[in-house]
């Protein structure tokens, strides 16, 4: 009752955003994986076939991933700047 006659209000609590942008980063995450498989498969087919070379799909598939992630950061950004401005 104090601070109603004072006339302090409470700050509401505010709901976080939703991320608008989740399908784009989705969509590109698979196809950056997918990316990443197919060339992994193409150069170990190329390769001799030893156990070190077995990895590079592996590796490359999380690459393609990580390279998906990186740029869907970048597009979301621009797209945040035009949508501001």
């Amino acid at each position: 009752m104090l601070m109603i006659e004072k006339g302090v209000t409470l700050q509401e609590k505010t709901k976080p955003v939703p991320n608008k942008f989740s399908s784009l980063r989705t969509g590109m995450l698979m196809i950056g994986l997918s990316i990443g498989a197919i060339l992994g498969m193409v150069i170990d087919h190329q390769l001799p076939h030893t156990w070190e070379n077995r990895f590079l799909v592996l590796f490359l598939t999380i690459l393609g991933g990580g390279i998906s992630f990186v740029l869907y950061f970048f597009i979301a950004r621009k797209i945040q700047v035009k949508e501001n401005d």
